[in-house]
């Protein structure tokens, strides 16, 4: 991953789709579209590039671990596929994005 700006509310990155059939970079700007702080975090990440876009919608929950530290639960969900990745099922797009977001988080 390539990554070109980052803030408290957006980052913006360059990154190589996890699918073989799509080569090339994609641009990808994550933004926070609600937050509690210290709670929760909901985001969306657009992604595009080469004939292609996506849409990932995140919620981030966060929770006091009763060990100490905090304990992370998320969920993302593919909303929206455009161009070449409209031809691929979501399910195949959600399995393959999964591991992504698990890097990123």
């Amino acid at each position: 991953d390539q990554p070109l700006s980052a803030s408290a509310e957006s980052a913006t990155w360059k990154l190589k789709p996890p699918v073989s059939f799509v080569q090339g970079l994609f641009e990808t700007v994550l933004q926070v579209v609600e937050r509690s702080e210290g709670r929760m975090i909901r985001t969306e990440m657009r992604t595009s590039g080469m004939g292609a876009k996506a849409t990932v919608a995140s919620r981030i929950e966060l929770d006091a671990h009763p060990e100490g530290g905090t304990r992370i639960r998320w969920q993302s969900t593919v909303t929206s596929l455009e161009g070449l990745l409209k031809m691929v099922p979501k399910s195949a797009i959600q399995r393959n994005a999964t591991p992504m977001m698990e890097q990123s988080w």
